[in-house]
């Protein structure tokens, strides 16, 4: 993806360049890089700006902008998205709808608020875009589409999402993401801490931030495998976040060791933290 860029920046073809570092921004919030996604949104707007041309993925990257501020706890940023999701959601255009009831999703689940059942399946329509074969922008949605809908006491909405990252993963053995996310959604639907250790597992090195996500979610679960098993599960996840830059999760993981009786250590320094959660054929397009 850094070679797109460099490409559209040594051939004079600018107006790719917001396409390039949003789609380039997505794949770092993937690998838990959080202040380096920012960057590269900050840098696709003013791509953008320098153009003079509209862009089409503006709101593919106004979604991404959203998830990195839920991940950080950037306020201001959460504040804007709102805004801008209330636009898209009164659009006549359905796809606009659409992604801003996505949008609306993630902020509400920042402030710990219910959603209505409505939203949840406009949202669901976004995380569902495409055919039931193929990958969205990202597989993992369903996961926080299945925890909002938990939250509001919505579980006929949570099972429905399952099942459909469920026939996801049946459809498409070769994604061995597909899989670990119908395992997590599974997990988070019937409290079970083996599936949600399992998915945490299944994750790996590629996704630190749903890996941490599944360690929280297993640690939270109501402590029938006793204190060290949990105080264990959210020591892994504050662990991921800190290398993440997850500032918001770190706070909450935090509090959690301390309901425990647990005073969590103070982070460690991370000097290799920029390439955390990277793949190997990240590692090959950023050499």
């Amino acid at each position: 993806m850094r070679e797109a860029v460099e490409e559209a920046e040594q051939r004079g073809r600018r107006a790719l360049l917001p396409l390039w570092r949003t789609t380039q921004a997505r794949h770092l919030l993937d690998a838990g890089q959080l202040a380096v996604a920012e960057q590269e949104l900050d840098a696709a707007e003013q791509a953008t700006a320098a153009t003079g041309l509209s862009f089409t993925g503006e709101l593919a990257a106004l979604a991404t902008r959203a998830r990195v501020a839920f991940h950080t706890g950037d306020d201001a940023t959460i504040e804007a998205c709102t805004a801008r999701a209330h636009v898209c959601l009164s659009s006549n255009d359905p796809q606009q709808r659409q992604i801003g009831a996505w949008i609306a999703l993630i902020t509400a689940a920042y402030r710990d608020r219910h959603v209505t059942g409505h939203q949840l399946s406009s949202a669901a329509a976004y995380s569902r875009r495409g055919h039931v074969h193929t990958a969205g922008i990202d597989p993992a949605d369903a996961v926080m589409l299945v925890r909002a809908a938990l939250v509001s006491g919505l579980r006929e909405v949570a099972a429905s999402a399952v099942e459909f990252a469920e026939s996801r993963a049946q459809r498409n053995p070769r994604f061995p993401l597909f899989e670990a996310v119908a395992t997590h959604a599974r997990g988070l639907l019937e409290a079970d801490r083996g599936r949600l250790m399992d998915a945490a597992e299944r994750y790996g090195s590629s996704r630190p931030l749903l890996r941490a996500q599944a360690w929280e979610d297993a640690g939270g679960l109501p402590a029938a495998a006793g204190f060290a098993e949990a105080q264990a599960c959210f020591e892994r996840a504050l662990e991921e976040y800190e290398a993440c830059g997850a500032h918001r999760d770190s706070r909450r993981a935090r509090s959690r060791l301390r309901k425990l009786g647990v005073r969590p250590a103070a982070a460690a320094n991370a000097p290799d933290i920029e390439w955390r959660g990277l793949t190997r054929l990240n590692w090959v397009s950023y050499a």
